[in-house]
Formats: structure tokens, C-alpha cells, sequence
């Protein structure tokens, strides 16, 4: 699929999130999604973040779970998991759960680049 048309929509999004206008982000990004459903994980994931502010804490779950289907590797999304559902007192997928996946994205991580820790550049 073909795009290149319809980035001009997802960048909209980006910068109505920017400026914390979250229901009309929500708005543009299902509009790309319709186009583009499986276009990038960060459409899911900025949609996520845009329904935990609008407090429907279901809908920012079912997002962030996709976008990281998608292979996000986003901490911040895996935290946002977490801090939602133990808003819902899911605390068997709460904060145990949060911790063991931050340690899998932190080793994939380390995996993936060689590197434990940032070079330092004033070394």
C-alpha cells in the first residue's frame, strides 16, 4: 500500500499531540489508520498515550499492546501498560509485570546495539 499520501494526516497528528490537543490527535490518527492500519507502531502508540489523557484507560491498553505487536520497543509505552492497568487494579498485569518487561526490552536492547551502557562523549 501506497503511503506517501496520507503522511500528511499522521503529521498533523504528530503536532496536534504536540500541543496536547488530544481528542482532535485521536481524531486525525484514526483517519490515517483507516488508510493505513498497519503503516508503523507509532500511530498505535501515540494514539495510546492520547486516550490514558483522555482517561479511557481500556482503549490506551488495547493500543499500546498493538503498537508493541508492531514491535515497538518503546518503554515508555511498556510503562504506560502498566500505569493503566493498575489505574483498572490489574495488579496481575500491573506493576510485577511492568518491571519484567522493562528488563526484556533493557536485554534486547543491550542485544541488539552491544552496548550496557551510552558512551560517554567526554571521556
Amino acid at each position: 500500500m501506497n503511503t506517501e499520501p496520507h503522511l500528511p494526516i499522521y503529521n498533523e497528528a504528530t503536532e496536534l499531540f504536540k500541543n496536547k490537543e488530544y481528542q482532535k490527535t485521536v481524531e486525525k490518527l484514526n483517519e490515517f489508520l483507516e488508510k493505513v492500519p498497519d503503516y508503523t507502531s507509532g500511530g498505535y502508540q501515540i494514539r495510546a498515550f492520547c486516550y490514558y489523557h483522555l482517561k479511557d484507560t481500556k482503549k490506551s491498553i488495547a493500543d499500546a499492546d498493538y503498537a508493541l505487536k508492531l514491535g515497538s520497543t518503546n518503554a515508555g509505552l511498556i510503562n504506560l501498560r502498566g500505569v493503566c492497568k493498575l489505574d483498572l487494579k490489574d495488579t496481575e498485569g500491573g506493576h510485577v509485570k511492568i518491571l519484567k518487561e522493562l528488563w526484556i526490552w533493557a536485554i534486547k536492547a543491550v542485544r541488539a546495539t552491544g552496548n550496557v551502557l551510552p558512551k560517554n562523549d567526554k571521556s
